[in-house]
């Protein structure tokens, strides 16, 4: 019976072992929001290694955890960044943008004051700004906002 146990711990220690010191994951991508830098069913690694080391980049592709699932997008602003934030005539927040296409939305919104307001926001410290390459396509911070450092399981590599 104690040749059982002993077995049994050696098992759970292997299994816990390999999971915990295993530095990388592979996974899928779902979806279009990162095209064209990746593409819809195409493999990747999550290197969960990397960020222990060094701080998450502006420019990173990382995965992180939202609600049950996993999502891969660009890191637009680190914590501290200026946010550009369009806010429709009735106050709902339409569009979420960098500091470095103010421009951009400047522009809009003289074009078409109908469309509202910009209004100036940071992200706070120890969150993320992330967003798809395919911005028309993806369901990112611009919809549920800045995502805390925490989440992110890794930095993609493709």
């Amino acid at each position: 019976m104690a040749l059982a146990w002993k077995r049994w711990f050696v098992v759970l220690g292997v299994v816990l072992g390999v999971r915990l010191l295993n530095p990388v994951n592979v996974a899928v991508v779902d979806g279009r929001s990162m095209e064209p830098a990746m593409h819809d069913g195409q493999l990747f690694l999550i290197d969960r290694l990397r960020y222990r080391f060094v701080p998450v980049a502006r420019g990173d592709v990382v995965a992180f955890r939202h609600g049950n699932d996993v999502f891969i997008k660009r890191v637009a602003a680190i914590g501290g960044d200026v946010l550009w934030v369009l806010v429709s005539p009735d106050g709902e927040q339409m569009e979420w943008n960098p500091d470095s296409e103010l421009a951009r939305v400047r522009v809009l919104v003289e074009r078409h004051p109908v469309l509202g307001r910009i209004e100036r926001q940071v992200v706070p410290a120890g969150h993320l700004f992330v967003m798809g390459d395919h911005r028309d396509l993806s369901y990112d911070s611009r919809s549920f906002g800045p995502i805390p450092v925490s989440r992110v399981i890794g930095r993609a590599i493709w």
